[in-house]
């Protein structure tokens, strides 16, 4: 429905529901024409390569799974989706919130997602590079899915 020629690259834009504080409009990322960005229905921002997900629409996970790239807070929920689904995902660094800084240390340990500071964010074009799942993160999706249980599981445990 977003690209049916496939001309395009999709990105899952998740900041969550605390998104008021973040400057959108700032973004230049939002004027590269070859990207549709996908937002949560309470992300203020507009334009023609924007697409809101409805509210009402409770299957979140369909749109990161056809995402080309996930960029998002290190929220959980969506991280989960996109490890599980396969799409690359770029972390918005939050250091100084400790559970962002678990997960993201986590990821970026099993090669599951690259990061950025929110100042790069304001400048960055997305290219090619960005787009591309690391190798050894594909082959091994399903051992970590087994590595983040067991890891949970061990916290929960000790």
């Amino acid at each position: 429905m977003l690209n049916p020629m496939g001309e395009r690259k999709l990105i899952f834009f998740g900041l969550g529901m605390k998104i008021g504080h973040y400057a959108l409009d700032e973004l230049d990322i939002w004027n590269q024409k070859n990207i549709t960005f996908i937002v949560s229905s309470n992300t203020k921002i507009q334009g023609g390569n924007i697409y809101r997900i409805p509210r009402s629409y409770t299957n979140v996970q369909h749109f990161i799974a056809a995402s080309d790239l996930v960029v998002s807070k290190a929220g959980w929920g969506t991280v989960s989706e996109a490890i599980s689904s396969g799409t690359p995902t770029l972390i918005i660094s939050r250091s100084n919130m400790v559970e962002d800084r678990n997960t993201t240390d986590y990821l970026k340990q099993h090669t599951l997602c690259r990061t950025i500071a929110w100042e790069e964010l304001k400048h960055l074009h997305l290219d090619d590079r960005f787009f591309e799942y690391s190798p050894s993160a594909k082959n091994r999706n399903e051992d970590c899915k087994h590595l983040i249980v067991k890891d949970i599981l061990d916290i929960l445990y000790s």
